[in-house]
């Protein structure tokens, strides 16, 4: 609540004209977050290229390996499984996995992949990030993503759990969304988006069939990579995802 003493700007002002307004301060985390994606956007020329899976093959094998999850204390979803392909699809797209110097007009290329992941949290936005996950089986990936989410969600995420990013993923769940464009953290020069998967009538062999769906999106600094590099990416990764049984290790 604005104390009475407290000045107000000229848009809250503007907006106190017409009526009853409230302040509300940013967090610390929403205003670090509100920060760096101005700077993403101010400072890269980005571009989005859109796709999306056939995930019945991503489900059965997250079915088959439910109860193993389970037993281990972690529930099981599809993110740990598109976290190991991206590890894998990276190795072959370095440009993808890599700091953009803009300094030095250089790429900085990582031969680690250390992958971010977007979580919501009450305080706003938080980025775990999973390292050395190419070589992570994908149970470790699913404890270690539970364990990170669970910290970042009590407030109790360590600064070094949140640094060394080289590629970053957001996803939405079952929040909702066809579709929608995320923004690269920089300096990293690439982020996969997510959206919610959903059932839709296809052609399938002579006839349709209902098949389940996931958007996927892939944000890309311009400067590091071009629109076939990026569309090779998805495409592999799209492949990786869809048969997907040597991400069962």
């Amino acid at each position: 609540m604005v104390q009475p003493d407290t000045p107000r700007s000229a848009i809250e002002s503007e907006a106190a004209f017409f009526g009853e307004v409230d302040r509300e301060p940013l967090t610390p985390v929403r205003r670090v977050v509100a920060e760096r994606m101005a700077a993403s956007w101010r400072d890269i020329p980005q571009v989005t290229e859109f796709d999306e899976i056939d995930l019945e093959p991503l489900e059965r094998l997250r079915q088959r390996l439910a109860d193993e999850s389970g037993k281990a204390g972690v529930r099981l979803t599809w993110l740990p499984f598109i976290l190991k392909a991206c590890a894998r699809v990276l190795a072959a797209h370095p440009a993808l996995n890599a700091a953009f110097d803009s300094q030095t007009g250089a790429l900085i290329l990582k031969r680690y992949v250390n992958l971010g992941v977007a979580v919501d949290t009450p305080a706003g936005l938080m980025r775990p990030v999973i390292k050395g996950i190419a070589d992570l089986g994908w149970l470790e990936i699913a404890r270690r993503l539970a364990a990170l989410s669970v910290a970042a969600r009590d407030q109790r995420l360590p600064y070094s759990d949140m640094e060394g990013a080289s590629f970053s993923v957001t996803s939405l769940g079952r929040l909702g969304g066809t579709g929608f464009t995320p923004l690269v953290f920089p300096p990293e020069t690439a982020i996969l988006g997510i959206a919610r998967a959903s059932r839709r009538i296809v052609p399938e062999a002579g006839g349709i069939a209902s098949r389940l769906r996931l958007p996927l999106a892939l944000t890309y600094d311009h400067r590091a990579v071009d629109g076939a590099g990026a569309g090779r990416f998805l495409t592999e990764l799209a492949g990786c995802l869809q048969q997907p049984e040597p991400l069962a290790v």
